[in-house]
């Protein structure tokens, strides 16, 4: 999902303009990594050959509980930092859950075939490969459609969704923010932003 890692070029680069130091980005800290660390690893671990042959519905299970780690992951987080993180943090937990109500109600997250082919994706590309096969294409019977993959960035040649648009939003907010946050040594950053789950020189 290439949008992400533009958020965090863009975040980086607003940061940098408003006074903030790519120090005090690099010594930001998380709350409890692992558990971030260990539902992505489950999530690509599902593309691994023997674990490809597992039944749907195990497989799709284990993408949900990922999820759920990540999103609690995320609200810790934000729910004990303050001014600019918080609020950036804030907006990648709407985000993923945007995301997970889509995948939830659906089976996995819909895919509009349309957006695919405006995208500049071959239209015999299979949805339900690769990505983690967490997809499935808009049909009739599709809910919340307008939560799904339907918005397509041709430069990009991807599409993505609504959730995707305000994690990237909340991302880019949260690298600024963490660029401005004070650094161990006492050295100056223009009008430091306090963080406390998301700080500086320790981990959470």
């Amino acid at each position: 999902m290439l949008i992400l890692p533009f958020a965090l070029v863009v975040g980086s680069l607003a940061g940098r303009a408003v006074g903030g130091s790519w120090r005090a980005l690099s010594e930001v800290r998380f709350r409890h990594p692992s558990f971030v660390l260990g539902a992505i690893a489950a999530q690509a671990a599902l593309e691994l050959p023997g674990i490809r042959s597992w039944p749907s519905s195990l497989r799709f299970a284990i993408v949900v509980v990922t999820y759920l780690v990540v999103g609690w992951w995320v609200f810790e987080n934000a729910r004990a930092s303050s001014g600019g993180a918080r609020f950036g943090l804030s907006l990648v937990e709407g985000g993923w859950a945007l995301n997970l109500l889509a995948i939830v109600l659906n089976g996995g997250m819909p895919v509009s075939e349309s957006a695919l082919d405006r995208a500049g994706i071959a239209p015999s590309t299979s949805v339900i490969h690769g990505h983690l096969s967490k997809h499935v294409l808009v049909n009739e019977g599709t809910v919340l459609r307008v939560l799904g993959d339907v918005l397509p960035l041709s430069w990009f040649r991807s599409v993505i969704s609504p959730g995707d648009i305000v994690m990237a939003v909340g991302i880019g907010l949260l690298v600024a923010a963490a660029m401005r946050t004070p650094l161990p040594d006492g050295s100056p950053v223009a009008t430091p932003a306090p963080l406390t789950a998301i700080q500086t020189g320790g981990s959470g």
